[in-house]
């Protein structure tokens, strides 16, 4: 038997109304992530786990974990192979550096020719630009880098020798830090961050 329910309020049926359908929403997400996930046997550390079905991961049979390593290593090999056909000696550059390096070669468009992320204690990182890169160009990023100069703290200067002459613009933080601090990579990052909202 059918029962009409008979309401008192057009808010109370409005109540009941968005209620039943919150609760039946969460009942399709429910059953939508019971039907989504699907466990494998990692092909790599042979361990079980639940992942979303039709994923990378599940096309991969890798769990999480070693999808994420395994995805890690191909961007490793795809950044070694445009810094090396550019003339860019990827093995040679310090880690922590690659990520700035492929920021300002590759996305803004300014070629480097040296780089050192420092080690020492008082040493920070720099770089230095080719003696391509102008005046104008070095204004420029000098101009977008000191919009957040408080935190940044990024300095630019032109490194003059003679007997040929030769002139190369270098970009090094104005901070310095202990070589073991934790402080040193976050504030590369943060540089590296605010260089990648550089209009070109």
């Amino acid at each position: 038997m059918k029962y009409k329910l008979e309401w008192e309020s057009e808010s109370q049926k409005d109540t009941f109304m968005k209620k039943k359908a919150k609760i039946e929403s969460a009942i399709r997400d429910s059953n939508r992530r019971n039907i989504m996930k699907v466990e494998i046997g990692c092909d790599n550390c042979e361990t079980y786990e639940k992942v979303t079905k039709g994923s990378n991961a599940h096309k991969a049979n890798l769990c999480h974990g070693c999808f994420h390593d395994m995805k890690e290593s191909t961007i490793e090999k795809a950044l070694r192979h445009r810094f090396n056909a550019h003339g860019i000696p990827y093995d040679e550059i310090d880690p922590e550096m690659i990520e700035m390096l492929d920021v300002i070669n590759f996305e803004i468009g300014l070629k480097t020719k040296f780089c050192c992320y420092g080690h020492k204690d008082g040493e920070s990182f720099s770089v230095m630009f080719h003696e391509s890169v102008t005046d104008e160009q070095i204004m420029k990023l000098a101009e977008h880098t000191g919009m957040d100069s408080e935190s940044t703290y990024v300095t630019f200067s032109k490194w003059v020798r003679w007997h040929p002459i030769n002139a190369n613009w270098i970009m090094e933080s104005g901070m310095r830090w202990k070589d073991d601090s934790v402080h040193k990579k976050a504030h590369l990052d943060k540089i590296t961050k605010l260089l990648r909202k550089y209009e070109v």
